[in-house]
Order: C-alpha cells, then structure tokens, then sequence
C-alpha cells in the first residue's frame, strides 16, 4: 500500500503516458501558451467534460524557475510534480482545467472551483466532489502560471 514512489520519479510523465497507451505524443509548453489555447488543448481532447486521451501536466523545478515566479507553497500546488488532467469546465465566465494529484491529497484552495464537477464517463454523468480526493478544478490563466507543459497521447 505504500511504495517506494522515488523509483519512478522524474522523467517524462507524458512518456509514462505513451509507454502504457501507445500513441503519438502531442504536448504543449504553457509559457508559450495562451491561457484559452490551454483549455481549448484539454477541451479538444475531451468528451462531455471529460478527457478521452491519457492526458497529465506538470509543474515548474521550484517557482524560481517559472516565468511568474510563483510561490508554490502558498498555492498549495506541488512544484516539480505531474498532475492528471481529467477534463475541463465553464462557470460564471472563467474557464477551468480539472486536475487530479495523484497523492489524492494537497490542493489549491485560491482560483480553483467549488463544488461538484460532473462529466460523462461512458454510460452516466459522474459527480465528482472537488477538493477531495485530490481533484480540483484551475482556472486557466492560474494553470498557465503554476504549470510547465501539459500533453497527451492521441
């Protein structure tokens, strides 16, 4: 129940995505990235909310090393981590990227949704409740920010 996760640490998360799925990777650098261009890659590879193709993102080295200099810590987002990318939302005008830390735990409480977020998966509409279990939805333009790259295997 507790393995030793230093053996798989570093490396490319979008590699680990194509070595278990197969397929062609197709990523994104967010520095270069427009903050809606971000959404619109995760909403171009979902369904009803949804992502269809195995998708992940990842963070900064530390928060000197990002273009914002952002402060990781008072985010409550883990620097140099891979995140999975679960989907997207649109509420009250602001576009959101859904993520999942993988410790199911540790997750930002500012520019985020509240509530359920709810997406088609296969044959009903799943609730999930965001802040638990380690999902959580950003805003965009906070995901460009706090996040390196984003891709997935199509």
């Amino acid at each position: 129940d507790q393995p030793d996760m230093t053996k798989i640490a570093f490396g490319s998360s979008v590699g680990a995505c194509r070595a278990l799925a197969g397929g062609t990777i197709v990523w994104k650098p967010t520095a270069s990235t427009g903050a809606y261009d971000l959404w619109q890659f995760v909403r171009g590879h979902s369904l009803s909310y949804k992502t269809f193709d195995p998708m992940v993102a990842w963070t900064y080295g530390s928060g000197e090393d990002s273009p914002d200099n952002v402060d990781y810590g008072a985010a409550k987002i883990a620097a140099n981590h891979a995140y999975t990318v679960l989907g997207w939302d649109y509420e009250g005008g602001e576009q959101y990227i859904v993520l999942r830390n993988p410790w199911g735990w540790y997750v930002p409480t500012n520019d985020v949704l509240s509530g359920q977020w709810t997406s088609y998966d296969t044959s009903y509409w799943r609730p999930e409740t965001l802040g638990t279990n380690g999902v959580f939805g950003l805003k965009a333009v906070a995901f460009k920010k706090y996040f390196a790259g984003i891709g997935c295997v199509e």
